[in-house]
Formats: structure tokens, C-alpha cells, sequence
């Protein structure tokens, strides 16, 4: 809201286990201004985080293709034409 942004392409999170705080309340009209997610969730720290950010997302109407890098998820909006152009995994 502060900087009235129409829509973000890429919002990287670490916040450090305060998703529950981000994606929840009543802030989910913010979630279709992203194309794509990067968030590192704390599922370890806090069981059900990710699956508490599906849901949000979810309820929210949007659709998400699904990616794992490390420790990242990576969700690209369905809508968006977008696709990962590379390998994320190093096999060695």
C-alpha cells in the first residue's frame, strides 16, 4: 500500500517463521499482485507452514505451479506464462 504497487514479479520471503502473520488475516487481496512467490518456510520450526500458505492461497482463488530449490518453494501464479529455464538441483 505504501508504495501502491499494481503488481510484483517475483516477492522473495525469509521472515524467519512470522508466515502465519503475512498470509493470514485479512490481507489476502495483496496475493494476486504477485506473479511469483519465493519463500523459504520454516516447516521444521513450525509444522503446517506450507501447507497454511497452500490454503491461504487457495482461498484466495489462485493457483500456483510448484517448485523446490533448497530450502525455497517457489510458486509460480498459473495464469503467468512463466516457466523456470533452468535445472534448480546440482547432482553431483
Amino acid at each position: 500500500q505504501q508504495f501502491a504497487l499494481e503488481s510484483i514479479d517475483i516477492l522473495k520471503l525469509d521472515i524467519e517463521g512470522a508466515e502465519r502473520e503475512v498470509f493470514g488475516g485479512s490481507g489476502a487481496n495483496w496475493f494476486s499482485r504477485v506473479k511469483v512467490f519465493i519463500i523459504e518456510c520454516p516447516d521444521n520450526d513450525k509444522p503446517g507452514t506450507t501447507a497454511f500458505i497452500y490454503d491461504r492461497l487457495k482461498q484466495a482463488g489462485l493457483n500456483h505451479r510448484t517448485y523446490i530449490h533448497g530450502e525455497n518453494i517457489i510458486l509460480i501464479r498459473a495464469d503467468i506464462p512463466w516457466t523456470l529455464k533452468r535445472d534448480l538441483f546440482l547432482i553431483r
